[in-house]
């Protein structure tokens, strides 16, 4: 998972990966806690029941809300992979200025009533309409589990290189 999408998958972060190793160390079903009602799946209201401390992590003043300025601060940023290998400048500020770009896309799609503002309501809607990838308005086991990235999952990390 990219750094870019820090605040934008804030329940998904902690609660995902959280959810993925209790169900790896057979720890009993992964709803546990937030599936309250017991049917296998997640709706909006038990979503919204989810650990949001990453957002209060990322609103710098306190006032509940996160600015761009927040958000974009929030995230680290990114130095060579290798800091012993020659580094391409240019290419580096490159990828700095895609991330960032991709940083303020996620940012205003995240700010449902465009002002500007990220609130902790738009924060957890925006991540629970990202993670519905069926449309069906529940979250399933299978939603709550990050992509698995394309390509081929053997040498070099992954990438199909």
């Amino acid at each position: 998972m990219t750094k870019q999408q820090l605040v934008l998958l804030l329940a998904l972060t902690s609660l995902s990966a959280s959810l993925l190793a209790q169900e790896q160390r057979g720890r009993g079903n992964p709803f546990e806690g937030l599936d309250t009602d017991g049917d296998g799946s997640i709706t909006f209201p038990e979503f919204q029941q989810s650990d949001n401390s990453m957002l209060e992590r990322a609103d710098g003043d306190g006032d509940g809300l996160v600015s761009l300025e927040e958000f974009l601060a929030a995230i680290p940023q990114r130095g060579p992979r290798n800091p012993d290998r020659e580094v391409d400048e240019e290419r580096l500020q490159e990828r700095q200025a895609k991330m960032e770009e991709r940083q303020i896309a996620r940012f205003e799609e995240m700010d449902l009533d465009g002002d500007g503002l990220v609130s902790k309501d738009e924060a957890v809607e925006a991540a629970f309409m990202r993670l519905d990838r069926d449309g069906d308005n529940v979250l399933s086991a299978d939603e709550l589990r990050p992509p698995r990235a394309a390509g081929n999952r053997g040498e070099r990390g992954g990438r199909g290189r």
